[in-house]
């Protein structure tokens, strides 16, 4: 019954309403820090678009802590459950692009490569939609390549929170408690890389986001979440 009912409009229109106003009242009632502030203030004066890159399990907080002065677009999966967390999103001012982080040549990268040209900033999962967790896909380095807009690691910790049982361990974050913002150091990927320097970059991002999460888990003493381990099919 639950999954007819947010399978239809007026179902995920309530149940994204609820989720979005659950995400409002943890964002109010938690004290929030900012890790190299001085990042996000250069990223922000520069006036170009970049891809917002964060694990697929830190999305909750994400749409709320983002400046509703700047426009952005998330790419999201076009499943039951995506759908339903993009009519949640689409209420804090960010817009929706239906593809994967899995896939390049797709239209999802289409519409990501087309926002960034319009001058918004494109967020991306990169382990999303499946995972495994916390280990980049190589779309994010295409996008980067074929835009030519850098990729800059964003995360965030918060000292209460739930872990859900998932493929990425979701955290849902609790009210009442403290969080990190964290910004990473934006990474430009050249448009000419061959097959051995486009693994350096995906794995140069992979890194970079992990120690970003790392940095941010230990300002509010988070339980640390791991990647997921590399077997053939994630390396």
């Amino acid at each position: 019954m639950l999954k007819t009912f947010t399978g239809s409009p007026i179902g995920r229109a309530i149940c994204g309403a609820l989720i979005a106003l659950i995400i409002r009242a943890v964002k109010v009632s938690t004290r929030w820090q900012v890790l190299h502030e001085n990042r996000r203030d250069a990223l922000f004066a520069s006036g170009q678009p970049f891809i917002v890159a964060f694990w697929h399990n830190r999305i909750m907080m994400m749409v709320a802590i983002w400046p509703p002065q700047q426009p952005a677009a998330l790419l999201q999966s076009p499943h039951r459950d995506g759908q339903l967390m993009s009519n949640a999103i689409n209420r804090f001012g960010i817009r929706t692009i239906w593809g994967s982080s899995s896939k390049g040549g797709s239209a999802g990268l289409r519409g990501m490569i087309k926002a960034l040209k319009k001058g918004e900033h494109v967020a991306i999962t990169p382990d999303g939609p499946r995972g495994p967790r916390m280990r980049c896909h190589p779309g994010v380095i295409a996008l980067a390549r074929l835009s030519g807009a850098p990729i800059v690691p964003v995360t965030y910790s918060c000292s209460r929170q739930w872990i859900l049982n998932t493929w990425d361990q979701f955290i849902f974050a609790k009210p009442f408690g403290r969080a990190a913002l964290a910004w990473g150091e934006a990474i430009s990927v050249p448009d000419d890389l061959d097959a051995d320097d486009f693994e350096t970059y995906r794995l140069k991002v992979e890194q970079a986001m992990n120690a970003l999460v790392k940095e941010a888990d230990d300002a509010v003493g988070a339980a640390a979440i791991d990647p997921a381990p590399i077997t053939e099919k994630t390396a």
